[in-house]
C-alpha cells in the first residue's frame, strides 16, 4: 500500500519529523522504498549497528538525482526507533559522537544530519540525508563494512542497500559527469562617474518665465494697430504657447538626457577564466538612492524622434487652427522623473524599481575565454549631489554554471548643469 503520509514535500522541522516517524509506525512492512529506511531500534554504541548507519547513507548518497526527487525533493530518512505498528525508540547518544564514529567509513562529502524527535514520551533517531545533486561524487565505502571491502560502492534501491551493478555504476558516472562549470566573472563599470540628472523642471520653468515677461513687454510697445487681438486675448494666447512649449522642451530635454553618455550607466563584464559561458545573464540592484527615473510618456520619446516645438514659438498669435506642427502635451503631467513610472525595455535591458531599490536585467550574451563584453548603455537618471558615491551590487548567471557570481562597485556623482552647458543641453533647451 501506498506510504501512509504525503512525501511530496521535505520533512525538516521537529514537527514535520514527528508526522514522519508516526507515518512509519502506521506503515506496512513493505512500505520502504527509495528515500526511507527504518529500524525497530540500534544500539548505537556498537560497531555493527555503527557500520548499519554508515551502509544506509552511504546507498541514499549514491541515488540517482532524478529519481531521488520525486520524494520530499530528495531527501532521504533512516529512522531508528520506529517501525510498523511499533515504537520501541533509541537510546540517544551525542550527535558529534555519532558523526565522528561513521566518519571512517563514508568520508566526510556526505551531508547528513542527525535530529532526535519524541514522540508519545519515546526518543526517536531520524538522519536526515541531504538530495543527490549532478555532479555529485560517487560515494565509496572507506572502511571495511560488515561484508564490503574498502571501493565498494553501495546504492539503494527499493526496500535496501546493496553493492551496485553496472548500469547504476554507469548512471553514477553520468550524474559525477554532470558537474557544471563554477563561474567565474566579474562586471564592472567602464567609468567610475556619472553624471546626475538636472532639474528639467526648474530649468523649464525659468525660461517660460522669461519668455513670458519678455512676449508682454513687446506686446506693450506694439506699434498701434498693428494687431487687433485685446490685452485678454494676448494674455490668454500666450499662456497657452508657453504650456505647450513647456511640455515640449522638458521632452526635449530629456530626450537628450536619455542619451547623453556622461549620464549613462556603462559597464562590461569580463570572463577572466579558460572556460565558456553560454547566455550569461547580469543583473544590477541600486539600492539607497532618489533615482529620477523618466515618467512613462516622457520614456517612449527613448523609440522616436526629438519632439518639436509648436511652429508658434516664433509668433505668437496665430489661430489654433493655423498652428501646424504643434504637440499635443495633454498627457504630460509636469512630473517627469517618477519611479513608478520606470519599467519599460529597452534594447539589450530591462529595468524595474520597488521601494527604493531600481533593478536592471541586461539581455544574456555568450563569453569565451578571457573576453570582455561592454554591456548595453543605461539612463540611468541618477539624482544625487555632486560627491555624492553610488553602489551597485551585481550578480552573474550562466546556463553551463552551477552558482552564481557576485559583487559590488562604486559610482561617484557628477554634477547634472555640466549637461545643461553641453551642446546636446544648448540643443535641448532652444529652438
Amino acid at each position: 500500500m501506498p506510504f501512509p503520509i504525503d512525501a511530496t514535500e521535505p520533512f525538516r522541522c521537529p514537527s514535520e519529523l514527528r508526522r514522519l516517524v508516526e507515518a512509519v509506525r502506521s506503515a506496512g512492512d513493505c512500505d520502504e522504498t527509495r528515500w526511507i529506511e527504518w529500524k525497530s531500534t540500534l544500539d548505537l554504541t556498537t560497531t555493527a549497528h555503527i557500520q548499519h548507519v554508515a551502509k544506509q547513507l552511504l546507498g541514499f548518497a549514491n541515488r540517482d538525482p532524478e529519481v531521488a526527487k520525486k520524494w520530499a525533493q530528495g531527501l532521504a530518512y533512516l529512522v531508528i526507533g520506529a517501525s510498523p505498528e511499533e515504537l520501541k525508540g533509541v537510546a540517544p547518544v551525542d550527535p558529534e559522537r555519532l558523526v565522528s564514529q561513521v566518519r571512517p567509513y563514508v568520508g566526510s562529502e556526505i551531508t547528513w544530519t542527525p535530529e532526535y524527535v519524541r514522540v508519545d514520551d519515546t526518543d526517536v533517531l531520524v538522519i536526515i540525508v541531504e538530495p543527490p545533486r549532478p555532479g555529485h561524487s560517487i560515494h565509496l565505502v572507506r572502511k571495511d563494512l560488515q561484508r564490503y571491502k574498502p571501493g565498494t560502492v553501495l546504492i539503494r534501491r527499493p526496500g535496501q542497500t546493496e553493492a551496485a551493478d553496472v548500469d547504476e555504476m554507469g548512471m553514477l558516472q553520468r550524474r559525477l559527469l554532470a558537474r557544471t562549470a563554477r563561474l567565474d566573472l566579474t562586471v564592472e563599470p567602464r567609468r567610475t562617474t556619472i553624471e546626475a540628472c538636472p532639474d528639467f523642471q526648474t530649468v523649464v520653468d525659468t525660461w517660460a518665465g522669461r519668455e513670458r515677461a519678455t512676449r508682454l513687454d513687446a506686446w506693450a510697445k506694439r506699434r498701434p494697430g498693428s494687431d487687433h487681438r485685446t490685452d485678454k486675448q494676448h494674455t490668454r494666447e500666450l499662456d497657452g504657447f508657453l504650456e505647450q512649449a513647456r511640455a515640449v522642451l522638458l521632452a526635449r530635454g530629456v530626450w537628450r538626457f536619455a542619451r547623453y553618455k556622461p549620464a549613462m550607466l556603462d559597464l562590461r563584464v569580463v570572463n577572466p577564466g579558460d572556460r565558456n559561458f553560454t547566455l550569461v545573464q547580469v543583473t544590477l540592484a541600486i539600492s539607497g538612492i532618489s533615482a529620477r527615473h523618466l515618467n512613462k510618456r516622457l520614456f517612449d520619446l527613448l523609440d522616436k524622434d526629438e519632439p518639436d516645438l509648436p511652429d508658434s514659438l516664433a509668433m505668437p498669435g496665430r489661430r489654433e487652427a493655423d498652428r501646424r506642427g504643434a504637440v499635443d502635451c495633454s498627457g504630460l503631467d509636469g512630473a517627469p522623473f517618477r519611479t513608478e513610472h520606470f519599467g519599460a525595455a529597452r534594447c539589450g535591458w530591462q529595468a524595474g524599481t520597488a521601494a527604493d531599490k531600481v533593478r536592471i536585467v541586461f539581455t544574456p550574451c555568450d563569453l569565451r575565454p578571457h573576453e570582455a563584453a561592454d554591456l548595453p548603455s543605461v539612463p540611468l537618471g541618477l539624482a544625487a549631489e555632486p560627491g555624492a558615491t553610488v553602489d551597485v551590487a551585481w550578480e552573474a548567471t550562466a546556463a553551463n554554471a552551477d552558482c552564481k557570481a557576485v559583487g559590488t562597485f562604486t559610482l561617484s556623482a557628477t554634477s547634472g548643469s555640466a549637461f545643461l552647458t553641453s551642446e546636446a543641453g544648448r540643443k535641448g533647451r532652444h529652438n
